[in-house]
């Protein structure tokens, strides 16, 4: 063989070793790179949000059902959804279940529903904020409901809500309700549920309750609606507590609820008072 030959072959054999070469790594690029991909953790996974807008909504629909039904339903619905909801903080205590610690704050959206959000030991600053009576606004992820209870994680604290105010009277309210039937009124209210609305007149009597404190106008001889306030935090029951009988008192309140002759306002603050 002459050494021209020669130089030929070997340059062959080593475009040949080099294709080779390059094969294995496509096939071991192809092979390996699967295993190495970080696999899509449920943090990225898109948020479905239920369009039930309160705790209260979502037990009502689960105990319309048959009992044996509602687990499966609560697992296949609602487990693992998303809210973005508002409350008022019942109670913020140490999570003792799990060694790991953290935080319960017990939230009220429509009695007798209840969110209990979990919040971990690492965000204890953001617990240490809220205070009961406190009324927030929380974006979250069910776990599991247990009866009125629903229990739910990765907790997010949004910015409150702009208040806003209704132009109507309760006595216009409570109107609807004797001019409908009670489940046509209950449509026809609900778009002012959570809105924000202005009371004026006497006081008429102070309820102490674990929680509240429950305020009521005095009656007056002309029909009227009965206005419910409850005052949940501290300061306003301090100064509630002060006022007597007949003193003009106005409030602002959060519409928790309108039935046949009552309104119900949360949240509520005293603007002025009067004696």
């Amino acid at each position: 063989m002459t050494v021209f030959a020669t130089v030929v072959v070997v340059l062959i054999a080593v475009a040949l070793h080099i294709r080779n070469d390059r094969l294995r790594s496509k096939q071991q690029t192809v092979t390996v790179n699967p295993s190495l991909a970080p696999e899509r953790t449920a943090s990225e996974e898109p948020k479905v949000y239920l369009q039930e807008k309160s705790p209260k909504e979502v037990v009502t629909r689960i105990n319309s059902l048959n009992p044996l039904e509602r687990d499966l339903v609560a697992k296949q619905t609602y487990v693992g959804r998303w809210v973005r909801w508002s409350g008022t903080i019942l109670s913020v205590e140490p999570f003792r279940l799990l060694e790991t610690g953290g935080f319960t704050v017990t939230v009220e959206g429509d009695s007798p529903a209840f969110a209990r959000l979990r919040f971990l030991p690492t965000e204890k600053h953001l617990v240490e904020a809220l205070q009961e009576g406190d009324l927030i606004s929380y974006e979250a992820k069910i776990t599991h409901v247990l009866g009125n209870n629903l229990y739910l994680t990765d907790v997010t604290l949004m910015l409150p809500e702009e208040r806003s105010f209704v132009d109507i009277t309760p006595e216009d309210l409570v109107r609807v309700f004797k001019e409908y039937t009670e489940i046509q009124a209950r449509t026809r209210v609900a778009d002012v549920i959570g809105k924000w609305m202005k009371v004026s007149g006497p006081l008429g009597n102070v309820g102490d309750f674990t929680s509240f404190a429950q305020v009521t106008f005095a009656l007056r001889p002309s029909p009227r609606a009965t206005v419910f306030m409850y005052f949940r935090k501290k300061k306003w029951f301090d100064r509630i507590s002060l006022l007597n009988r007949g003193n003009d008192i106005t409030v602002v309140g959060r519409i928790s609820e309108v039935k046949y002759g009552e309104l119900h306002l949360d949240n509520c603050e005293l603007i002025s008072f009067r004696e």
